[in-house]
């Protein structure tokens, strides 16, 4: 874990804000179709639960001046960890399948692993995305200044936004309906991925000022 709570002149910020302790585990059942994690710093893990569970493991901890943690809204869990105090820590997160997905992690690391069905978005702003063994027909990813790792299992439309970081999508060949563009940094396309405007799949790519390589096996 890494994250610390900042003195100013000697005084814990506790004194403007609440300290804030959450550790342990939460469950939410029934019908969950929308998962959102928002963590400011810290890291974070998502994984698929194997049932219609959804489970949220949490050492987080700092100052806030509004309430953070887990809670469920209709068929949505969500997972508010963006503080608005000096607080952080690290999530886990298991998932059922088919279900959306919306992952943000401001300063950390964010890695995703195995999930199936639904839709996915993760952002990470200052640090590492990580995708691995995904099936998700949706998927939007984008890394501000860091590394990112995006290997899907099977792909509908996918999109990457790179701003300062490098990042890698690997993905089955095949053709694609492809909409990419730089503006200071590098992309590379390998002959694997075949344009095509006819084709379901899709792949969207946006490179600021890093270096996206689109890649397939």
């Amino acid at each position: 874990m890494r994250w610390q709570v900042a003195l100013v002149g000697g005084v814990a910020l506790g004194a403007s804000g609440c300290v804030v302790a959450k550790e342990g585990t939460w469950t939410f059942d029934g019908d969950i179709r929308r998962v959102v994690v928002e963590l400011g710093n810290g890291d974070a893990e998502i994984v698929p639960s194997g049932t219609s569970k959804t489970h949220v493991e949490l050492d987080f901890g700092g100052v806030s001046l509004s309430p953070v943690g887990p809670y469920r809204s209709g068929n949505a869990v969500y997972v508010n960890l963006l503080c608005d105090g000096v607080c952080g820590g690290d999530v886990f997160v298991e998932v059922p399948d088919d279900v959306w997905v919306e992952a943000h992690v401001h300063r950390g690391d964010l890695d995703i692993d195995g999930l199936y069905g639904g839709e996915l978005d993760a952002i990470v702003g200052a640090g590492d995305l990580t995708i691995t063994d995904t099936s998700v027909p949706r998927v939007g990813t984008s890394v501000g200044a860091g590394d990112g790792s995006i290997e899907l299992d099977e792909v509908g439309c996918v999109s990457v936004q790179v701003g300062a970081g490098d990042a890698s999508l690997d993905v089955p060949a095949g053709a694609y309906k492809l909409g990419v563009s730089v503006d200071a940094g590098h992309l590379e396309v390998d002959g694997g991925i075949v344009q095509d405007d006819r084709a379901e799949r899709c792949i969207r790519g946006h490179v600021q000022a890093g270096h996206l390589d689109i890649s397939s096996y």
